[in-house]
This record gives C-alpha cells, sequence and structure tokens, in this order.
C-alpha cells in the first residue's frame, strides 16, 4: 500500500505524572484501610459465643439457686384385707396395684408373716405383744412406689372396695428436716 501522505507519528500514550499534595496541616491523613470481606462473619461468630456463654451462665445460676431436677422419693403402700376375701377378690386388687408407676412387686402378707413381722416390732413392748395371736392377724398387700410424687389416681378402683379395710400410703422418715408423711388417697 503505498500511501503518499506523510506519516504522522502516533502519539505515545502518556499518563498524568502524579501530583504530589502539599501538606496544609501538622498531620497527614492517610486513607482507611478497606474492610476485609469477613468482618460479617466475625460478627455473627462473636453473636453466636455470646449467646452460648450467656445460656451458659443462666443455667449456672439457675442450678446454683436451687432449681434442680426433684428427686425421686420412696413411697411404702399397705393394703389391709378384712377377714374372709376370698382368693379372686385379692387377685382383683392386686392387678389394680400393679397399675401404680414405679412399683416394687406386690406381695401379700399372710397372717403368719404379719405375726412374725409384729414380734419383731413390739418386742420392747411386752404387753403389746400379750395381746397378738396370730389368727387375729389381717393379711395385706404391701409394695413400695419409687416416683417424684405418689399419684393416687391409679387406685380408684379400689375406693370403697368392701374387703379392704384400711389403705395406707406412706412416704417414711427421710432426715431431720423430712419427717416422711401419711398420704391421702
Amino acid at each position: 500500500m503505498s500511501d503518499n501522505s506523510p506519516e504522522t507519528p502516533e502519539p505515545a500514550e502518556t499518563q498524568p505524572e502524579p501530583v504530589e499534595k502539599p501538606v496544609s496541616s501538622r498531620f497527614a491523613v492517610e486513607k482507611p484501610a478497606p474492610k476485609p470481606k469477613s468482618r460479617r462473619l466475625s460478627l455473627v461468630v462473636a453473636v453466636v459465643v455470646a449467646l452460648l456463654v450467656g445460656a451458659g451462665v443462666a443455667a449456672g445460676g439457675l442450678y446454683q439457686s436451687g432449681w434442680r431436677r426433684i428427686p425421686e422419693e420412696k413411697y411404702t403402700m399397705v393394703v389391709i384385707l378384712k377377714d374372709g376375701t376370698t382368693q379372686p377378690q385379692k387377685d382383683a386388687i392386686q392387678k389394680v396395684l400393679e397399675t401404680l408407676p414405679g412399683h416394687s412387686a406386690v406381695r401379700l402378707v399372710g397372717k403368719a408373716d404379719a405375726f412374725a413381722e409384729a414380734k419383731v416390732a413390739y418386742a420392747s413392748n411386752p404387753e403389746a405383744l400379750a395381746g397378738l395371736k396370730e389368727e387375729n392377724m389381717p393379711e395385706s398387700f404391701r409394695l413400695t412406689v419409687v416416683e417424684r410424687s405418689f399419684d393416687c389416681t391409679p387406685l380408684k378402683p379400689l375406693g370403697g372396695n368392701p374387703v379392704i379395710s384400711k389403705m395406707s400410703v406412706v412416704k417414711p422418715y427421710g432426715s431431720a428436716s423430712d419427717p416422711g408423711a401419711d398420704i391421702l388417697c
């Protein structure tokens, strides 16, 4: 290609020369560093840690102030039967007693066993033993229930039963501050 026009030199790319600004005050102010993108993540982690620490402190405070799980208590139950109770009646009573939550084995204490226990219990009182005879001792059901509280609801079918002489639920003596109690059902 022959172009007869005189070649003009292309202008060189020139960059403006940096101009230093004169410092007008005694202190030079620098540009702040750009904020890292992980700042949001750091903030989230700090909030989560603060919440966990707060929850731990609150739980520890509640525990120290006495807010604890209620301990299980031991209750002793005795169902005293009238003389002449038939075996089907005893079976029906035992079936109801076995519905109690947290119960031990339900055992039927006969006249001979009741008399032997009475002799041990009243060994220091010969006058009381003088009037006891094996044939006068009642049969009874005995069991132990271990629960946080005693619920009388399962015993409702026994209420008014004509063959039951007495039904007793006792929370035994625990300590000087816990003297035990009879539970009324």
